[in-house]
């Protein structure tokens, strides 16, 4: 198996059968073990100019279906430039409701894996996702802002501490 970066997949088995270890390679940078199912959905939230989806289809290629999420419509002309000849992605700009989007589509699919850089939004969508317990199946990699935006300080450590006090190893929250 091929060892990717922060939020990238190692391990493509049909089981994860502990927490995500997280590790630092020789220059510092994270790099976590996760497990995703073949036939899934992979979410891309904040996918940028596809940096991160581009990691999953080099090691997973089309064996799950990835639908990448990114505002800035600079960005997400390179996202769809990147990605279209990729029929297992799709590439989403518009802002949309991502707790019924998600509800919705896990009504339909396996969601295995959602990664999550929302520049600062990763706090108030996190928190309502969990309240809706929407994330229960899901592995899920949030990108903490809250060293850059000392503003997301409590509410991130409230969200650490939830995520300790219930357990829930299939979330991680981290910086980069």
């Amino acid at each position: 198996m091929r060892r990717l970066g922060f939020a990238q997949i190692i391990n493509l088995s049909k089981e994860m059968k502990q927490r995500p270890k997280i590790y630092k390679d020789e220059s510092g940078d994270p790099w976590i073990d996760f497990t995703i199912e073949h036939d899934s959905v992979m979410i891309d939230l904040g996918a940028n100019v596809g940096f991160i989806s581009g990691g999953w289809l080099d090691a997973i290629g089309k064996k799950v279906d990835i639908i990448c999420f990114e505002p800035n419509p600079h960005a997400f002309k390179v996202l769809q430039e990147k990605f279209k000849y990729n029929s297992n992605v799709k590439c989403v700009v518009e802002m949309i409701d991502f707790c019924a989007f998600l509800k919705k589509l896990k009504e339909k699919r396996k969601v295995s894996f959602i990664k999550m850089d929302i520049e600062g939004g990763e706090v108030a969508l996190l928190k309502e996702l969990l309240d809706q317990k929407l994330l229960d199946d899901i592995q899920v990699t949030v990108e903490a802002h809250d060293q850059k935006m000392p503003e997301l300080k409590e509410g991130t450590d409230a969200l650490r501490e939830r995520i300790e006090r219930e357990g829930l190893t299939n979330i991680v929250l981290e910086h980069p």
